[in-house]
């Protein structure tokens, strides 16, 4: 089943109920052990909320992840990534 990320009552892309929980897993991990900072976390969220390609883009960044850490981590870079394209 696929489910919508919502944010404010806007719904927005797409993404597998399972593969939403590892994210929110994997996020508050990293978060509660100082792994990330919540501006990181707000970063990736933005990121996912408004990638139209979002499952695409976590199951590929989650099968070529070694650890949560290094997944997260993935996701910021794509999220920071894309921000600088949208600033270009």
């Amino acid at each position: 089943m696929l489910m919508k990320l919502i944010r404010g009552g806007k719904r927005t892309a797409s993404i597998n109920e399972q593969d939403w929980r590892f994210v929110q897993q994997g996020l508050n991990q990293c978060l509660a052990s100082g792994f990330i900072t919540e501006a990181e976390r707000r970063r990736i969220m933005k990121y996912l909320e408004t990638n139209e390609r979002v499952e695409v883009a976590v199951r590929s960044l989650m099968t070529g992840s070694r650890s949560v850490n290094s997944f997260i981590l993935s996701l910021l870079q794509a999220a920071d990534d894309s921000q600088l394209r949208n600033d270009s």
